[in-house]
C-alpha cells in the first residue's frame, strides 16, 4: 500500500474519531423522556391575586412528550436549566402553535433567554432570542445586560437585519421575513464563547457582538401569550 493511502485512510480514522467525541459532548436539554434539566418560574393566580411559583406548574404551562416540548403559553414565566452554562453552540428548534391569549390580536410572543443570572425574576439579566412574529431574531438585552455590536454599546436592542416596518399584531410577516410560515420548524442557533455572541435564525445570521455581559448562566424558555413548540435544545460545549 502506498504511503499517500496510508496516511489517507490515517485521516479519515482520525476524523471519525473526532465526530465520534464531539457528539459524545453534546448535552441534550430536551433528553428525550422528561424535564429533569429545568425547574419552572411561573406567575400564577390564586384568590384574585398573582403570585410568581418556581417548581409549581399547575396548569402544565410547560408538557414534554414523545421528545416535543410544548409551551402553552398560558402564563407568563419560564422554564430554566438548573445549570449555568458558558462556551458553548446552542441549537434550538421550534414552531409556533395556534393557541393564544393574549385577546387583543398582538402577534405570538416568547424568547429563548441565555446567560441568565440572579435571583428567580420576571425577567433575569440575560441577553434575550425574541420569538415574535414579525420580529424573531431581535436580540434584547434585559436587566442591564450588555452586547458591543454594529458599533455601539448599551442599548437595549438590536433589531435583527432587515426587519423594516413591524406591526405588534397576529401573523403578521415582514417584508423580509426570516421565520418561516405558521407551523413550520425554525432553527436557532447561538454561539457564545467568551464574551463574543453570533445569532443566526435558519441559517441568516441576525447579529455578531462581542464583550457580552453576562456571559455564562443559565438558558430560559419563555412562556408569554402564545403556544409553541421545541423539538430541539441541543448545547455543543465549546473549548476556550
Amino acid at each position: 500500500m502506498k504511503l499517500s493511502t496510508i496516511l489517507v485512510f490515517a485521516f479519515l480514522i482520525a476524523s471519525a474519531d473526532s465526530g465520534a467525541a464531539e457528539r459524545k459532548k453534546i448535552i441534550h436539554l430536551l433528553n428525550g423522556k422528561d424535564l429533569s434539566n429545568f425547574y419552572t418560574f411561573i406567575r400564577n393566580s390564586k384568590d384574585g391575586k398573582r403570585t410568581t411559583d418556581r417548581n409549581k406548574d399547575p396548569d402544565q404551562v410547560y408538557t414534554y412528550k414523545k421528545g416535543v416540548l410544548r409551551v402553552s403559553g398560558q402564563h407568563m414565566g419560564y422554564l430554566a436549566t438548573k445549570k449555568n452554562y458558558s462556551n458553548y453552540r446552542l441549537v434550538a428548534e421550534f414552531k409556533w402553535g395556534k393557541k393564544t391569549w393574549d385577546g387583543r390580536g398582538r402577534g405570538r410572543d416568547a424568547g429563548l433567554f441565555f446567560n441568565a443570572t440572579g435571583e428567580d425574576v420576571l425577567f433575569m439579566k440575560s441577553q434575550e432570542c425574541q420569538l415574535l412574529e414579525g420580529a424573531t431574531g431581535d436580540l434584547c438585552l434585559i436587566r442591564g445586560a450588555d452586547l458591543a455590536a454594529r458599533g455601539t454599546s448599551g442599548v437595549k436592542r438590536y433589531d435583527r437585519p432587515g426587519k423594516g416596518e413591524w406591526k405588534n399584531e397576529l401573523g403578521f410577516r415582514g417584508a423580509d421575513e426570516v421565520e418561516k410560515p405558521l407551523g413550520e420548524w425554525n432553527t436557532i442557533e447561538i454561539i457564545n464563547r467568551n464574551g463574543r455572541i453570533k445569532l443566526t435564525v435558519n441559517g441568516r445570521v441576525m447579529v455578531d457582538g462581542k464583550n457580552a455581559d453576562p456571559k455564562s448562566g443559565k438558558i430560559l424558555i419563555q412562556s408569554n401569550n402564545a403556544e409553541l413548540f421545541y423539538r430541539r435544545l441541543d448545547l455543543y460545549p465549546l473549548s476556550n
